[in-house]
């Protein structure tokens, strides 16, 4: 849970953080412009897209691929171009069904938005704030045309980040890349593949020559893979580093052995807007007939703050 407390107590500093998502995405909450601010900065990030369902056929187990994260965007306006009442949509994160079918893709994430109307369907000519979510690829950037009502002030629009891809059968899970584009959410990593020496989950690397605090932007290793009869390992669950520096992707979960019982691993869920890990590649060896699950997308968000 995101902790804002240090802020909400400076005076005429009002800060509303907006993460609740339903899988529909026809529920809005409401802000109220509170009395006397003079400027308001709006940040909104969609769901992030499932990790894929790790492959297990005659001819693959390659690992699943990471899910892509939700497509950023940011406002800043002029209280005087902002009505009083705003209606703010979170966008879901995707999720497998629950009945999982082999190298089945990924499942999107919703948008996010901010309107000045609470309309279930969306008109563009009522939106401040458009940010879609996570598909079998990267969130696409928004584009003003989406939002028109923002260029009263200024604006940022940044498409997401795509997942990595999954092992194929005994390969690693590829690696993530930290962002560089300005985006602050992650995708997924892929998992890793199956089969006599399997692979094990995609990990996400440091920023190149980053000497900072490991703290804040560390390197994370994905899931173990199956060892015989052990299973594999899962892939982390994103997580959410301090000061609103990056939200984490998902990790891949490791690949299945040979061995009846070295099930395949599940992907890691991933933070807010962020994609969820791939799990692992499964075995088509005799009583290994599980697939692991796939990390979830994380819930998009928004985030008003006025002075």
């Amino acid at each position: 849970m995101l902790d804002f407390n240090h802020i909400l107590a400076t005076p005429g500093f009002d800060v509303q953080y907006f993460g609740q998502a339903t899988s529909s995405n026809d529920q809005f909450q409401t802000w109220l412009k509170p009395r006397g601010i003079k400027n308001v900065y709006m940040f909104g990030v969609g769901g992030g897209s499932s990790g894929v369902v790790g492959v297990n056929t005659a001819t693959s187990n390659a690992g699943g691929a990471g899910g892509a994260s939700g497509a950023q965007s940011a406002v800043f306006l002029p209280a005087m171009f902002v009505p009083d009442i705003l209606y703010v949509q979170t966008g879901a994160g995707g999720q497998q069904p629950s009945v999982l079918v082999s190298g089945a893709v990924q499942v999107s994430g919703r948008l996010s938005l901010v309107s000045i109307q609470p309309n279930s369907a969306i008109s563009a000519a009522e939106l401040l704030l458009y940010a879609p979510g996570g598909t079998t690829v990267a969130g696409a950037i928004a584009t003003i045309a989406q939002m028109p009502l923002a260029a009263r002030g200024i604006y940022s629009l940044y498409a997401g980040q795509a997942g990595t891809a999954g092992g194929a059968t005994q390969t690693v899970g590829t690696a993530l890349a930290f962002p560089v584009t300005g985006i602050m959410v992650m995708g997924g990593t892929g998992g890793g593949g199956s089969g006599a020496a399997p692979g094990v989950g995609g990990s996400i690397t440091q920023p190149t020559n980053w000497f900072g605090s490991s703290y804040l932007l560390p390197t994370t290793t994905g899931g173990t893979a199956a060892s015989g009869a052990t299973p594999a390992g899962a892939g982390k669950s994103g997580h959410i580093v301090p000061y609103f520096l990056m939200n984490y992707g998902g990790q891949g979960g490791g690949g299945a052995s040979a061995t009846s019982g070295g099930i395949a691993g599940a992907g890691g869920n991933g933070a807010p807007g962020c994609g969820g890990g791939g799990s692992g590649g499964a075995s088509s060896t005799a009583g290994i007939t599980t697939l692991g699950r796939p990390g979830n997308g994380g819930n998009g968000f928004v985030l008003i703050i006025s002075w």
